[in-house]
């Protein structure tokens, strides 16, 4: 049995052995003497008899674990389906209310707004398609002017060969036949002005067919199978055609 009490000096609380009672010890805190008193009457030493170690035996633990209040899982499945329950049966309220609470005029108003929004839906609709096929006509458009263009240009163009050709394939007639001793070249003119490229044709194929050299003396365009210069009436030599530095019998070749 233990005893219980303070120390006089630091009342520092000390429990001691029943058996050291009217003993003089020393505090263990501040080393000052006292009696240890005796034990209380209430807790004098009972006459049970003691186990052989002098002690009780310890009552074996319980077995952990988590104990389930079935009661309790009971309540709270109950609820949970009674919450269930009344969420469903709400929702079924509210819905027929909402049914009883349309009346034929906003069913009407209703079908006329969905029909306002088809129509509201065809028209934008038709207004793209038209949208489509003006921006497809304007590309159309633009196409056709670009063509226009295009063959308009070329036309002039086209004109302006024309007209520079009529006007030069005469005098190249002319010219020509000139160097080649041709007495027509009057006629030829006239001709290519009459048919232009019929007559610029057709000369071609009638004029003498060699080619052209520069004479010697004169410096003037000539052909060669004349053996003779149609403007000075020099002989055209081989002589006068290796002074000049050109090859023998052929002179400078000359490509109108």
């Amino acid at each position: 049995m233990k005893i219980p009490f303070a120390c006089p000096h630091c009342n520092k609380r000390l429990l001691v052995d029943g058996e050291l009672a009217g003993q003089t010890r020393a505090c263990p805190k501040c080393d000052g003497e006292f009696t240890i008193p005796d034990a209380p009457d209430d807790e004098q030493p009972s006459e049970r008899p003691r186990t052989p170690e002098g002690k009780r035996k310890a009552s074996p633990p319980e077995p952990a674990g988590i104990r389930f209040n079935r009661t309790a899982i009971f309540v709270v499945g109950v609820s949970v389906l009674a919450a269930i329950a009344i969420g469903v049966l709400v929702y079924l309220i509210v819905q027929k209310n909402r049914e009883l609470g349309v009346t034929p005029e906003m069913k009407q108003a209703q079908e006329a707004q969905l029909a306002k929004g088809k129509v509201q839906k065809e028209l934008n609709a038709r207004r793209d398609a038209q949208q489509a096929v003006a921006e497809r006509a304007e590309i159309q458009a633009t196409i056709s002017r670009g063509s226009v263009t295009f063959w308009f240009v070329l036309l002039i163009v086209v004109w302006i060969a024309g007209v520079l050709s009529y006007i030069y394939l005469p005098i190249f007639m002319y010219r020509d036949s000139v160097v080649r001793g041709m007495p027509t070249g009057v006629a030829w003119v006239a001709l290519g002005l009459a048919t232009w490229l019929v007559a610029f044709i057709i000369y071609l194929f009638a004029r003498p067919q060699s080619r052209v050299v520069l004479c010697g003396y004169c410096k003037q365009r000539c052909i060669w199978y004349r053996r003779e210069c149609v403007h000075c009436g020099a002989e055209i030599s081989r002589t006068d055609t290796a002074k000049l530095g050109l090859k023998p019998h052929l002179g400078t070749a000359y490509t109108p």
